[in-house]
Order: structure tokens, then C-alpha cells, then sequence
């Protein structure tokens, strides 16, 4: 009996049931739906925004360009680009507020 526990306790697994892993299935499901929810509401917010912060910040997050890269490549001054950037953001928070 201990050496069965001892062996238990060293594999470390749990066992599931039928109806945990099915628990556990449905959790995930119902995660990757919210997830998707968030990600369509972002992209529809995001569509509001003007052309120019668009391309901002799908340059600094899709692209991976920091702010003195994406001044050089748009030709403006690095302050504008920070400027835009935190105002596109802080309008897309707020469009996304009052999605939910």
C-alpha cells in the first residue's frame, strides 16, 4: 500500500474524471470564444481610428518598430509619434469600455 502511494505521489498526476475533463474542455471552449470576442472588438475599435494612427500602431505592435524607428520611417518628429500613439490608445480604451 505505501509503495503505491509512494509511486503515486512521485508521478505527480491527477487522475480525471469523465465529467472534470469535460468540465475542463468546456472552460477552454469558453475561453478561446471571450478571447475571440475581445480580439473582434478590438479590430472594429481600431477601424474607427484614423488612418494615420492605424498604421502607428499596427507599426509599434504588429511590426515590433519602436517609436524613434517609426519617426524615421514617417518622417515626423519622435515626440508627435508618442503623442499619437498615446492618444489613439487612450481613445481605443475608451471605445472598448463602452463596447462591453
Amino acid at each position: 500500500k505505501n509503495s503505491s502511494i509512494d509511486f503515486l505521489r512521485k508521478k505527480k498526476v491527477t487522475p480525471l474524471s469523465f465529467a472534470e475533463e469535460l468540465i475542463a474542455e468546456k472552460g477552454d471552449m469558453v475561453e478561446n470564444i471571450a478571447q475571440k470576442d475581445i480580439l473582434e472588438a478590438f479590430n472594429i475599435a481600431s477601424k474607427k481610428l484614423s488612418s494615420k494612427n492605424q498604421k502607428l500602431i499596427a507599426l509599434h505592435h504588429q511590426s515590433g518598430l519602436t517609436f524613434s524607428e517609426i519617426a524615421q520611417f514617417l518622417g515626423e518628429p519622435i515626440n508627435t509619434i508618442k503623442s499619437r500613439y498615446r492618444r489613439a490608445i487612450t481613445t481605443l480604451k475608451k471605445m472598448l469600455v463602452d463596447f462591453q
